[in-house]
């Protein structure tokens, strides 16, 4: 794909459930606007999903780490 065919400027970094959102944002547009095609949409919201899973994940992973901690101090 050349630089004539890409839609937006900056790479995508989705380091949020944040930016997942706006990404998805971004990706509901493309297809509302007939830039993207309805499977390159469900691709990018499959895998939108996947990365959301993984964030929220690790979000649980360290609160989880974060009471065990208080936890093994009150005792």
């Amino acid at each position: 794909m050349g630089s004539q065919h890409k839609l937006y400027k900056n790479k995508i970094h989705l380091t949020d459930i944040d930016s997942c959102r706006r990404y998805l944002s971004r990706v509901i547009n493309q297809l509302d606007e007939g830039l993207i095609d309805g499977q390159a949409a469900r691709d990018r919201g499959y895998i939108i999903k996947i990365i959301a899973d993984l964030i929220e994940r690790g979000q649980l992973s360290d609160r989880v780490a974060e009471l065990e901690s208080i936890i093994q101090k009150n005792n």
